[in-house]
């Protein structure tokens, strides 16, 4: 039986961890992570949970990612020739099993401008689902949120797409006790309004792509361990229960 395929568009600025939320919710860090800019083109992955391992296309040819996967990526990633990165793999979610999730690059990068246009081509060209809007707990409510979100509801004609608002990162605000998870999420919700989005097209959560990357390890360092060790006493079983039910629910 046939069925359509769902489409998640990924956004968000430099330093949102858009590429650390994927891999969160992958079976292994397959995308590459830095604070600096790290996606410079659309990049497609397709999640089918029937493969064990990830492999990407080259000039129409599949490219295992076992053996220097990030490499490659890099490699393909800086690639001007390429304009669309196809990577298919499996996730830790059963219900991700036929969903293609599109990472795109941080608007707000004033030293590539090209990353700009290459969203907004996403934004303009692609039909997506939902789109999930990434914001950086650590630096909230900024200039360059206010832009992104601008630019994403003027072009979806006020919002016909579902936004999905992630404040990531949580565990960094988290471990200074400065705000609680339901306090920071009011916040985002009233900064959201000057924006005029129905509540039926918004949803906002708070995520800790950290936690679910260290979960996941099977082989920890000393440091890992005890950063896992720490969010786990930080968060105790009930509220790592809620960030797994919230999970699901982003990605819904």
């Amino acid at each position: 039986m046939n069925h359509k395929l769902k489409k998640i568009l990924i956004v968000g600025n430099m330093s949102s961890g858009k590429s650390t939320f994927i891999n969160s919710i992958l079976t292994e860090n397959i995308l590459p992570t830095s604070n600096l800019a790290c996606t410079a083109k659309e990049t497609k992955i397709s999640i089918q949970n029937n493969e064990k391992k990830y492999y990407c296309y080259i000039d129409g040819k599949k490219k295992s990612l076992k053996k220097n996967g990030l490499e490659i990526l890099n490699m393909l990633n800086k690639n001007k020739d390429i304009k669309i990165l196809q990577i298919v793999g499996p996730s830790i979610l059963s219900q991700l099993n036929d969903v293609e999730l599109y990472d795109s690059p941080g608007i707000n990068n004033s030293l590539d401008i090209n990353h700009e246009s290459v969203t907004i081509n996403m934004l303009k060209n692609g039909v997506f689902d939902k789109i999930i809007f990434l914001m950086n707990a650590e630096n909230l409510f900024t200039t360059d949120d206010e832009n992104t979100l601008e630019r994403i509801i003027k072009i979806n004609g006020h919002l016909k797409t579902k936004i999905c608002v992630v404040v990531n990162k949580i565990d960094k605000i988290a471990l200074t006790q400065e705000n609680t998870d339901e306090e920071i999420i009011n916040k985002v919700v009233e900064f959201l309004k000057k924006f005029k989005i129905e509540d039926e097209n918004m949803e906002v959560y708070v995520y800790s792509s950290l936690y679910f990357t260290l979960n996941k390890e099977k082989k920890k360092n000393k440091n890992e361990k005890r950063a896992l060790s720490l969010l786990q006493e930080l968060y105790g079983t009930r509220e790592i229960r809620k960030f797994k039910i919230n999970r699901k629910k982003i990605l819904a």
